[in-house]
């Protein structure tokens, strides 16, 4: 799961292109929302996007991060039992 303000641009980055997101102020938006930090209404405001398909934009990148996450958890699974 992405942290808003906690996450590397080149990694929000990377998430996104696992996903549809194609829309330039929507990804100007993810990442000042998870590298900056703001809000999502500040970030969704900046961008001139609804609040309702910013929020989308969101669980989309969370959802692809979370697939993510189980990966890297099935390789460290992996990993651990090879020692």
């Amino acid at each position: 799961m992405l942290l808003p303000g906690m996450e590397s641009s080149e990694k929000v980055e990377l998430i996104i292109s696992l996903t549809k997101i194609r829309s330039e102020p929507q990804i100007k938006a993810l990442k000042r929302h998870f590298v900056e930090g703001y809000n999502m209404a500040a970030c969704a405001e900046s961008e001139e996007i609804a609040p309702s398909n910013f929020q989308r934009a969101i669980d989309t990148v969370q959802s692809a991060s979370k697939i993510v996450d189980e990966i890297k958890e099935l390789d460290w699974v992996r990993f651990k039992s090879v020692k």
